[in-house]
């Protein structure tokens, strides 16, 4: 019963880490303007484009809206579904006999392994097309670099840190929860693969986002979601094929079974 205990704990701290990376992105934190920036007295406002850009109202902007994730931890939910789903099934062996999760387990890594394969390749090309422009817009100088700073010169990276330190602890829980419910677990190479990819991609990010100067952070931050991306895609495929073989698995065991 205790171990069960903490298999349910597992499940809600992945459960937690899934609503995080979703609805976590949106801190209640405010914006706020750097000390030295772009929107200083005596900076007019640029036309571009037959576009203004006034740089204190870009600030002004800023401050009285809440801070959004931009790409990066966003798209960790795309792994941490995936992860959520593998150990959902891979614990309910513990408690219901593998003739019941079978099925259910290869049809619903078929469906998720799907649905993530395609929101990751999306989720590609818009981080993309997002970094692509903000490179081009950046080294625009003199006029297409101050639309940059006005715009994307800051990322909330103080704030990005805490949500980012807070989807690993729930990651470290969820890891310490499952040694203490069943040390077997570790010997299942997916999950525990599974699991270090969703830690990596994590570390991945909270680097890009620390690494460079400030007013770059946000060109960063679209790579880590490009990067974020392809990890999801490629263990979307991996879940899309073990999907299948699971079902064709079913389909041979119920044939075995009639005849």
């Amino acid at each position: 019963m205790r171990r069960k205990g903490f298999l349910i704990a597992a499940l809600i701290a992945l459960g937690l880490l899934l609503f995080a990376d979703i609805c976590g992105g949106v801190w209640l934190v405010r914006a706020q303007p750097k000390q030295e920036s772009w929107a200083a007295p005596g900076n007019p406002a640029l036309t571009i484009g037959g576009r203004t850009f006034d740089p204190h109202k870009a600030d002004k902007a800023r401050r009285g809206q809440l801070v959004r994730p931009g790409y990066g931890i966003p798209y960790l939910a795309m792994i941490d579904a995936l992860l959520l789903v593998m150990f959902f099934f891979t614990g309910a062996v513990v408690v219901l006999p593998e003739r019941v999760t079978a099925p259910a387990s290869a049809v619903t890594s078929l469906i998720v392994g799907l649905l993530v394969l395609v929101a990751s390749l999306v989720g590609i090309t818009v981080a993309l097309g997002f970094t692509l422009a903000m490179v081009g817009l950046f080294l625009a100088f003199p006029f297409g670099t101050a639309a940059y700073l006005a715009g994307w010169g800051s990322f909330p990276v103080g704030a990005a840190a805490i949500t980012l330190g807070m989807l690993l602890t729930l990651k470290v829980a969820f890891c310490v929860c499952l040694l203490i419910a069943n040390p077997r677990f570790i010997q299942n190479k997916r999950l525990v693969a599974l699991t270090a990819t969703s830690i990596v991609a994590g570390v991945v990010v909270a680097f890009l986002h620390g690494f460079p100067p400030g007013i770059l952070a946000t060109i960063f931050d679209g790579v880590a979601g490009i990067i974020v991306g392809i990890l999801a895609a490629v263990w979307a495929i991996l879940t899309l094929i073990f999907g299948v073989l699971g079902i064709v698995g079913v389909v041979m065991a119920a044939g075995k079974a009639v005849t």
